[in-house]
């Protein structure tokens, strides 16, 4: 006898119950999550493609990542979106793809907080940011090491600098 065996992986993306035209109405018009800190980059959204809504994410004119969401029938009326980010391997800021797979504490960031944007978009209701604190501590806690030597730069920095404005005083 054959037996059927189900696979026990499953798709991924969250299933929400709103048809797909819906889905990519609503997700046309919803922005980026507030995880940029205070100079949000610029955002182009589309949606020209019937089961895919892209967000191209841009720096003073050049990409820098893109959210690519993949919706598709998931039956009585409900659409599943799957979420893929992709950093720019090349411009201004360097290969950010090649930093995501350095770093996955920061796509991962990235990739929870969109997810949460999306779901509080379908669902109609405000951005839930506890649902982002853990992998927002998690990115924190992976960084402090790059943190710190950026602090202890600035710190550095304005050592030399003060020392320098010291010594053009004294020549005075």
């Amino acid at each position: 006898p054959t037996i059927l065996v189900a696979g026990c992986a499953q798709e991924p993306g969250a299933v929400y119950p709103v048809p797909l035209d819906r889905a990519r109405q609503i997700l046309s018009k919803t922005d980026l999550p507030p995880v940029f800190g205070s100079h949000a980059p610029s955002v182009d959204v589309q949606a020209s493609k019937q089961s895919e809504v892209t967000w191209i994410v841009r720096n003073n004119g050049f990409e820098i990542m893109r959210y690519v969401a993949k919706l598709s029938e998931a039956g009585n009326g409900r659409t599943r979106v799957a979420l893929e980010l992709k950093g720019a391997k090349g411009g201004p800021a360097g290969n950010i793809e090649q930093r995501f797979a350095e770093n996955s504490s920061v796509k991962n960031l990235y990739l929870v907080a969109m997810e949460e944007r999306i779901a509080s978009a379908i669902e109609g209701r405000s951005l839930d940011m506890s649902k982002i604190y853990p992998a927002l501590s998690v990115a924190v806690l992976a960084n402090m090491g790059n943190m710190r030597k950026s602090l202890d730069g600035a710190v550095k920095a304005s050592e030399e600098l003060e020392r320098a404005h010291l010594q053009s005083l004294k020549r005075r």
